[in-house]
Formats: C-alpha cells, structure tokens, sequence
C-alpha cells in the first residue's frame, strides 16, 4: 500500500495468543492494529464429542475401526478447534492425536496450523487453500471417498453450505454444535472509543491516510455499521463524522472472507470495499492493497 499506508486498522476480534498472526503481519507493513474483541463463546455439547472418540466411532481414531459410524472430521473455525482441544485435554492419557489416520478437513491455513497443533498427522488435514466453505465442500465431494458419515463440528451461528454441498453430492454429515456465540455487552463502547483513538490521529482528507475495520464475524456486523454510520437506516446511530477520503469516507470496511461479506450484502444492504480471498492475514492484505490501489 505504498500510495496510501493505513495508519489503522481496526480488527474486530480477540487477539490470539502467545501470537496472532494478524498483529505479525500487520507490524512488519508498519501498521499498528487495535484489537476489538466483538464475541464471547461458550462451549457446549463436549460431553457429546468425548463421547463419540472414546467408543471408537470415528475410523483411524483411538478404538475406532472398520465398523466406525465417521470416517473423517470437519472443522472451519478456530473455535471449534478450541472445544476440540478441551476434549482432547480431557482424554490425552487414553486417546493420542499423533496415531489417528482419519482426514481433518478445514479452511485455511490458519485453522490446518490449530489442528495441526493439537497433534493431528499434518499429511492427514486438508483444506489450508480452501478460502470458503463453498470450496471445501467442493474439495471433500472430490477428495472423501468413503462410504461413512462426516462429523463436522459447529458453532450454533452458521452458513449451511458445506451439509447441503455434501448433502447434494451423496454424502452424509452430522452436525455436533460445540460453541455457542454472542455479542459482548461492551462492544458498542469498546468500539466507538476504539475510532475515537483513531480519531486522536491524522485521518484527514488531506493527510492521504486512511482507516481499516475489519470483520471477521456475521455476529456483531450489524452493530459496527451502525456506529460506523453505514446502514439503511442510520440516521441515529454514531457515524464517523467526517469521513471525506476516497468515495466520500476515510474509514473502509473490509472482510474476512464472502461469507461475512455476503450477509453485510444481504442483511445489512452494505458492500464491503474489500473481501479477503483467502481468510489469512496475507489475504485481508492483499485485499486491501488492490482495494486502495483502484
């Protein structure tokens, strides 16, 4: 972005840690990100999952063999990775990752580097460039060949894509919710505070710098474009006065990938200036980057 460098970007999710690679990348492009946490989540249902391992019900995994109910698990968010990591913490003296032979399909590379960690075979997960969930369904209907069902684990909000994809296609998938979701309590503040620190800064017209606020997430979406001033009907809700850069408005919306992006479009009636093509921090960038170099 050397023709305008953001001097912000706003990323509306919790940090991960010891390292998030968002805050990496971020920092090597001389960009200081703030971090807004927008969800709290609750796991749920791992009595269900602990389960399902340790009576042997997924094939290549602990007990499980040929008369196995799965032949494969599917994960696409860091979340679900999480309540998988809490069931297998409760089971590590019995069940070993490291043997299983079963496939992990995710998307992207940040989800295939959590279940890698967890101890799963990295030969067996699959998906690290798949930016969507339209095209890891695409890729399972191509790539599973086996004639058992799929557990997929969920949160309680999702996009039903990848059951109907696979649906369609023959295959069978049981769904386990095992996160649910809500919008914190403080986000509004948090986030309006957020843009006033922004706002302590040179965002003007005349500066040529501009400010990112990133979705990662449908759940909260609507809140930010209210205090972004980028509804429907926004005439009451806290705007970002002021915004006078390219198309009328300093600050820019990006997206973490189409799906968040499509219900920004078809809920909200927004059009995010940027949709990542790969849900990576190299992605949201290079999203940016063509985005501002129109």
């Amino acid at each position: 972005m050397a023709a305008s460098n953001p001097q912000q970007v706003l990323l509306l999710k919790t940090r991960s840690h010891p390292k998030d690679p968002y805050d990496v990348l971020l920092r090597s492009k001389n960009v200081e990100p703030i971090f807004v946490p927008v969800l709290e989540h609750r796991h749920v249902n791992l009595d269900t999952v602990g389960r399902i391992i340790t009576e042997g019900r997924i094939l290549g995994f602990g007990r499980g063999n040929s008369e196995a109910e799965y032949g494969g698990i599917i994960i696409t968010s860091q979340r679900a990775v999480e309540a998988l990591a809490s069931v297998l913490g409760t089971l590590k003296d019995t069940i070993s990752p490291d043997s299983s032979t079963h496939p992990i399909y995710v998307v992207g590379p940040a989800t295939q580097i959590s279940v890698v960690s967890l101890g799963f075979p990295a030969s067996n997960v699959h998906g690290a460039d798949c930016g969507n969930g339209a095209a890891l369904a695409q890729f399972i209907v191509n790539h599973y060949k086996l004639p058992k069902k799929l557990l997929f684990l969920v949160g309680e909000i999702r996009r039903d894509v990848i059951p109907k994809t696979l649906t369609g296609a023959g295959k069978t998938v049981d769904e386990v919710v095992v996160y649910d979701t809500e919008v914190m309590s403080s986000f509004r503040e948090d986030f309006i505070q957020a843009l006033k620190l922004g706002d302590a800064g040179d965002i003007s017209s005349d500066s040529g710098r501009v400010r990112w606020v990133v979705i990662f997430s449908p759940t909260g979406s609507e809140t930010a474009m209210e205090v972004l001033g980028r509804t429907k009907s926004s005439s009451t809700a806290v705007a970002d006065s002021g915004r006078t850069t390219r198309n009328g408005k300093r600050t820019y919306v990006a997206t973490i990938g189409p799906t968040t992006a499509a219900h920004l479009q078809d809920v909200i009636g927004i059009e995010p200036d940027a949709v990542a093509g790969k849900p990576s921090p190299e992605g949201l960038w290079e999203s940016m980057e063509a985005f501002l170099k129109k």
